[in-house]
C-alpha cells in the first residue's frame, strides 16, 4: 500500500539518494553530519508515515458516517 503513495516513494528516493551521497563524504563530516542528515530524511519518511495513517483514519470515519464514499468537498455549496 504504502508503494503506492507518491509522496512516500519520493521521500524513500531521497533517503536513497542522502545515503548514497553521504557515503562519500570525507572521513572528518562521515559520522555526525553525515547521521544527522539521513536522520532527518528518516524523520521526513515517518512523518509521512503518519500523516497516511490519520488521513486513513479521516476518511474511514467520513465513509462510515456518510455511507461509502467520502463526500466530494468539492462539491458542497457553501453558505
Amino acid at each position: 500500500m504504502l508503494k503506492d503513495l507518491i509522496v512516500f516513494q519520493k521521500t524513500y528516493d531521497l533517503l536513497k539518494w542522502i545515503h548514497e551521497l553521504t557515503a562519500k563524504y570525507p572521513k572528518s563530516e562521515k559520522f555526525v553530519p553525515a547521521a544527522r542528515t539521513e536522520n532527518g530524511v528518516l524523520d521526513l519518511l515517518e512523518a509521512g508515515s503518519r500523516m497516511n495513517d490519520e488521513l486513513g483514519r479521516l476518511l474511514g470515519g467520513l465513509r462510515k458516517r456518510f455511507g461509502g464514499a467520502a463526500p466530494d468537498v468539492a462539491a458542497t455549496p457553501k453558505g
